[in-house]
Protein backbone atom coordinates (compact mmCIF):
# COMPACT_ATOMS: atom_id res chain seq x y z
CA UNK A 1 0.00 0.00 0.00
CA UNK A 2 1.28 3.20 -1.14
CA UNK A 3 1.86 5.56 1.76
CA UNK A 4 -1.09 9.07 2.20
CA UNK A 5 0.96 11.74 2.31
CA UNK A 6 0.01 14.54 5.02
CA UNK A 7 -1.90 17.82 3.28
CA UNK A 8 -2.10 20.48 6.26
CA UNK A 9 -3.56 22.56 2.51
CA UNK A 10 -6.85 20.52 2.63
CA UNK A 11 -6.93 20.21 6.43
CA UNK A 12 -6.88 24.44 6.33
CA UNK A 13 -9.72 23.92 3.32
CA UNK A 14 -11.62 21.73 5.88
CA UNK A 15 -11.52 24.41 8.50
CA UNK A 16 -12.72 26.96 6.07
CA UNK A 17 -15.63 25.03 5.09
CA UNK A 18 -16.42 24.32 9.03
CA UNK A 19 -16.55 28.00 9.80
CA UNK A 20 -18.60 29.22 7.27
CA UNK A 21 -22.26 30.18 7.62
CA UNK A 22 -24.72 29.95 10.14
CA UNK A 23 -25.54 32.89 12.79
CA UNK A 24 -25.82 31.59 16.56
CA UNK A 25 -29.05 30.90 17.56
CA UNK A 26 -29.33 32.71 21.31
CA UNK A 27 -31.81 29.90 22.68
CA UNK A 28 -29.57 27.37 22.25
CA UNK A 29 -26.74 26.61 24.17
CA UNK A 30 -23.64 25.30 23.78
CA UNK A 31 -23.96 22.22 25.99
CA UNK A 32 -27.16 20.79 27.03
CA UNK A 33 -26.32 20.48 30.61
CA UNK A 34 -23.38 18.58 32.18
CA UNK A 35 -23.14 15.28 31.12
CA UNK A 36 -20.19 12.21 31.25
CA UNK A 37 -18.86 9.51 28.72
CA UNK A 38 -17.50 6.30 29.51
CA UNK A 39 -15.90 3.97 27.14
CA UNK A 40 -14.29 0.28 27.73
CA UNK A 41 -12.48 -0.77 24.77
CA UNK A 42 -10.13 -3.23 22.91
CA UNK A 43 -8.44 -3.91 19.95
CA UNK A 44 -5.22 -4.81 18.30
CA UNK A 45 -2.60 -2.11 17.47
CA UNK A 46 0.60 -2.89 14.70
CA UNK A 47 1.93 0.50 14.95
CA UNK A 48 5.37 -0.06 16.16
CA UNK A 49 5.46 -2.77 13.49
CA UNK A 50 5.25 -5.28 16.21
CA UNK A 51 1.83 -5.67 16.91
CA UNK A 52 0.25 -6.33 20.11
CA UNK A 53 -3.21 -6.43 22.07
CA UNK A 54 -4.76 -2.85 22.96
CA UNK A 55 -7.29 -2.69 25.84
CA UNK A 56 -8.40 0.21 28.35
CA UNK A 57 -10.72 2.81 29.52
CA UNK A 58 -11.91 6.49 28.47
CA UNK A 59 -14.13 8.88 29.93
CA UNK A 60 -15.48 12.55 29.19
CA UNK A 61 -16.65 15.51 31.40
CA UNK A 62 -18.63 18.32 29.41
CA UNK A 63 -19.75 21.68 31.18
CA UNK A 64 -21.60 24.58 30.17
CA UNK A 65 -19.52 27.45 30.84
CA UNK A 66 -21.72 30.22 28.69
CA UNK A 67 -24.67 30.21 26.87
CA UNK A 68 -22.41 29.32 24.00
CA UNK A 69 -19.19 28.38 25.37
CA UNK A 70 -18.28 25.14 26.93
CA UNK A 71 -15.22 22.80 28.39
CA UNK A 72 -14.50 19.82 28.05
CA UNK A 73 -11.79 17.34 30.13
CA UNK A 74 -10.86 13.75 28.52
CA UNK A 75 -8.78 11.25 30.21
CA UNK A 76 -7.92 7.48 28.99
CA UNK A 77 -5.90 4.76 30.26
CA UNK A 78 -4.69 1.13 28.76
CA UNK A 79 -2.40 -1.88 28.26
CA UNK A 80 -1.15 -1.21 24.68
CA UNK A 81 1.27 -3.61 23.01
CA UNK A 82 3.11 -5.00 26.08
CA UNK A 83 3.20 -0.71 27.37
CA UNK A 84 1.13 1.03 29.71
CA UNK A 85 -0.81 4.16 27.92
CA UNK A 86 -2.49 6.90 29.70
CA UNK A 87 -3.74 10.26 27.99
CA UNK A 88 -5.43 13.71 28.83
CA UNK A 89 -6.42 16.92 27.24
CA UNK A 90 -9.09 19.48 27.20
CA UNK A 91 -11.70 21.71 24.81
CA UNK A 92 -12.55 24.90 25.38
CA UNK A 93 -15.27 25.96 22.41
CA UNK A 94 -17.96 27.84 21.26
CA UNK A 95 -20.81 26.28 19.68
CA UNK A 96 -24.68 26.62 18.19
CA UNK A 97 -25.76 23.36 17.98
CA UNK A 98 -27.86 24.06 14.79
CA UNK A 99 -24.49 25.50 12.81
CA UNK A 100 -20.99 24.18 14.37
CA UNK A 101 -18.24 24.38 16.45
CA UNK A 102 -15.01 26.37 16.73
CA UNK A 103 -12.54 25.49 19.62
CA UNK A 104 -9.24 25.25 21.34
CA UNK A 105 -7.53 22.13 22.47
CA UNK A 106 -4.56 20.96 24.34
CA UNK A 107 -3.94 17.04 25.21
CA UNK A 108 -1.22 14.71 26.18
CA UNK A 109 0.07 11.41 26.21
CA UNK A 110 2.46 9.05 27.39
CA UNK A 111 3.33 5.57 26.96
CA UNK A 112 5.20 3.93 29.61
CA UNK A 113 7.63 0.88 28.47
CA UNK A 114 10.27 -0.72 30.25
CA UNK A 115 12.86 0.92 29.23
CA UNK A 116 11.01 3.87 27.21
CA UNK A 117 8.50 6.67 27.82
CA UNK A 118 7.12 8.04 24.56
CA UNK A 119 5.94 11.57 24.98
CA UNK A 120 3.53 13.32 22.81
CA UNK A 121 1.52 16.51 23.66
CA UNK A 122 -0.85 19.08 21.57
CA UNK A 123 -1.93 22.35 20.83
CA UNK A 124 -4.50 23.32 18.53
CA UNK A 125 -7.56 24.65 17.15
CA UNK A 126 -10.64 22.28 16.35
CA UNK A 127 -13.67 22.91 14.13
CA UNK A 128 -17.09 21.25 13.49
CA UNK A 129 -19.81 22.07 10.37
CA UNK A 130 -23.44 20.69 11.14
CA UNK A 131 -25.95 19.82 8.41
CA UNK A 132 -29.00 18.05 8.48
CA UNK A 133 -27.11 14.37 8.82
CA UNK A 134 -23.69 15.00 8.12
CA UNK A 135 -20.88 16.67 10.12
CA UNK A 136 -17.72 18.06 9.07
CA UNK A 137 -14.98 18.25 11.23
CA UNK A 138 -11.31 19.41 11.48
CA UNK A 139 -8.33 19.76 13.75
CA UNK A 140 -4.81 21.63 13.19
CA UNK A 141 -2.23 22.01 15.43
CA UNK A 142 1.54 21.47 16.42
CA UNK A 143 2.68 18.61 18.50
CA UNK A 144 5.89 18.02 20.83
CA UNK A 145 7.47 15.17 22.02
CA UNK A 146 10.77 13.60 23.34
CA UNK A 147 10.62 12.07 19.06
CA UNK A 148 8.59 14.36 17.25
CA UNK A 149 7.84 17.73 16.94
CA UNK A 150 6.19 19.82 14.19
CA UNK A 151 2.17 20.01 12.87
CA UNK A 152 -0.63 17.45 13.17
CA UNK A 153 -4.01 17.85 11.49
CA UNK A 154 -7.16 15.67 10.62
CA UNK A 155 -9.96 15.68 8.92
CA UNK A 156 -13.34 13.77 8.73
CA UNK A 157 -17.14 13.79 7.38
CA UNK A 158 -19.74 12.15 10.32
CA UNK A 159 -22.86 10.59 8.37
CA UNK A 160 -25.77 9.90 10.47
CA UNK A 161 -27.95 7.05 8.52
CA UNK A 162 -29.86 7.52 11.46
CA UNK A 163 -30.25 9.37 14.07
CA UNK A 164 -29.26 6.47 16.58
CA UNK A 165 -26.24 5.68 13.92
CA UNK A 166 -23.20 7.30 12.79
CA UNK A 167 -20.62 6.36 10.62
CA UNK A 168 -17.27 8.03 9.52
CA UNK A 169 -14.26 8.51 7.43
CA UNK A 170 -11.66 10.61 7.70
CA UNK A 171 -7.31 11.94 7.61
CA UNK A 172 -5.36 12.01 10.38
CA UNK A 173 -1.78 13.13 10.21
CA UNK A 174 0.20 12.37 13.40
CA UNK A 175 3.72 11.80 14.66
CA UNK A 176 4.68 12.75 11.06
CA UNK A 177 2.77 9.27 9.46
CA UNK A 178 -0.75 9.75 7.83
CA UNK A 179 -3.45 7.63 8.12
CA UNK A 180 -6.66 7.09 7.19
CA UNK A 181 -9.37 6.13 9.23
CA UNK A 182 -13.27 4.98 10.21
CA UNK A 183 -15.67 4.70 12.54
CA UNK A 184 -18.64 3.82 13.77
CA UNK A 185 -21.36 4.40 16.52
CA UNK A 186 -24.83 2.70 17.43
CA UNK A 187 -26.98 3.97 19.93
CA UNK A 188 -29.29 1.39 21.87
CA UNK A 189 -31.31 3.41 24.02
CA UNK A 190 -31.09 6.89 26.32
CA UNK A 191 -33.69 6.54 28.68
CA UNK A 192 -33.60 8.06 31.98
CA UNK A 193 -30.59 10.29 31.58
CA UNK A 194 -28.13 7.25 30.47
CA UNK A 195 -27.55 6.47 27.05
CA UNK A 196 -25.47 2.84 26.18
CA UNK A 197 -24.05 1.78 22.58
CA UNK A 198 -21.46 0.14 20.54
CA UNK A 199 -18.50 1.84 18.24
CA UNK A 200 -15.90 0.57 16.42
CA UNK A 201 -12.92 2.59 14.86
CA UNK A 202 -9.78 1.72 12.70
CA UNK A 203 -6.33 3.40 11.44
CA UNK A 204 -4.53 2.43 9.00
CA UNK A 205 -1.39 4.09 6.71
CA UNK A 206 -0.01 0.48 5.52
CA UNK A 207 0.12 -3.20 5.99
CA UNK A 208 2.69 -3.05 8.65
CA UNK A 209 0.86 0.05 9.97
CA UNK A 210 -2.91 -0.10 11.51
CA UNK A 211 -5.10 -0.20 14.52
CA UNK A 212 -8.37 -1.68 14.78
CA UNK A 213 -10.68 -0.88 18.33
CA UNK A 214 -14.30 -1.15 19.24
CA UNK A 215 -15.76 -1.03 22.97
CA UNK A 216 -18.96 0.07 24.93
CA UNK A 217 -20.21 3.43 25.63
CA UNK A 218 -22.04 4.80 28.22
CA UNK A 219 -23.01 8.19 28.42
CA UNK A 220 -24.73 10.06 31.39
CA UNK A 221 -27.04 13.25 30.70
CA UNK A 222 -30.35 14.54 29.20
CA UNK A 223 -31.65 12.02 26.87
CA UNK A 224 -31.17 12.16 23.35
CA UNK A 225 -30.27 11.34 20.14
CA UNK A 226 -26.69 9.96 19.11
CA UNK A 227 -26.87 12.76 16.53
CA UNK A 228 -28.09 15.28 19.03
CA UNK A 229 -25.46 14.17 22.01
CA UNK A 230 -22.99 15.07 19.44
CA UNK A 231 -23.98 18.96 18.50
CA UNK A 232 -25.62 19.21 22.36
CA UNK A 233 -22.98 17.48 24.40
CA UNK A 234 -19.41 15.47 23.85
CA UNK A 235 -16.71 17.00 21.57
CA UNK A 236 -14.74 14.11 19.90
CA UNK A 237 -11.80 13.29 21.78
CA UNK A 238 -8.29 12.47 20.60
CA UNK A 239 -7.94 9.10 22.01
CA UNK A 240 -7.29 6.89 18.97
CA UNK A 241 -5.02 9.45 17.28
CA UNK A 242 -2.95 9.47 20.47
CA UNK A 243 -2.65 5.89 20.93
CA UNK A 244 -1.46 5.28 17.45
CA UNK A 245 0.94 8.44 17.80
CA UNK A 246 2.50 7.32 20.98
CA UNK A 247 3.30 4.21 19.67
CA UNK A 248 4.61 5.03 15.98
CA UNK A 249 6.59 7.87 17.42
CA UNK A 250 9.25 5.13 18.88
CA UNK A 251 9.71 3.97 15.67
CA UNK A 252 10.11 7.25 13.84
CA UNK A 253 13.38 8.86 14.92
CA UNK A 254 16.80 9.24 13.68
CA UNK A 255 14.42 8.61 10.25
CA UNK A 256 14.80 4.67 10.61
CA UNK A 257 12.11 2.08 11.72
CA UNK A 258 14.26 0.63 14.31
CA UNK A 259 14.12 3.40 16.69
CA UNK A 260 14.60 1.33 19.89
CA UNK A 261 18.04 0.74 18.76
CA UNK A 262 18.64 4.92 17.70
CA UNK A 263 21.63 6.18 19.75
CA UNK A 264 19.17 9.18 20.33
CA UNK A 265 16.42 7.60 21.88
CA UNK A 266 16.83 8.16 25.96
CA UNK A 267 14.82 7.12 28.61
CA UNK A 268 12.87 10.00 29.99
CA UNK A 269 10.51 10.50 33.47
CA UNK A 270 7.13 10.44 32.60
CA UNK A 271 5.31 13.88 34.48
Amino acid sequence: MSRPRPSIGALLSIGVLVLAGGAARADDAAVSDINMKLSGFGGYTNAGHGGGRLAGVAGSLTVPIEQHVGFQFDAAAAGASGDFFFDAGAHLFWRDPGTGLFGLYAGMARQVGTNHTQRVDHYGIEAERYFANLTVSGALGYETGNHVGGMYGNAKLDLYLTPNFMTSGGYTSEAGVGYYSSRAEYQFSSDHELGLGLYAASDWHSSDTYQITGGLRLTIGEPMTLRDRHRHQDPASYLGADTIGTEQSKYTVCGTTEALACPAVVVVAAP
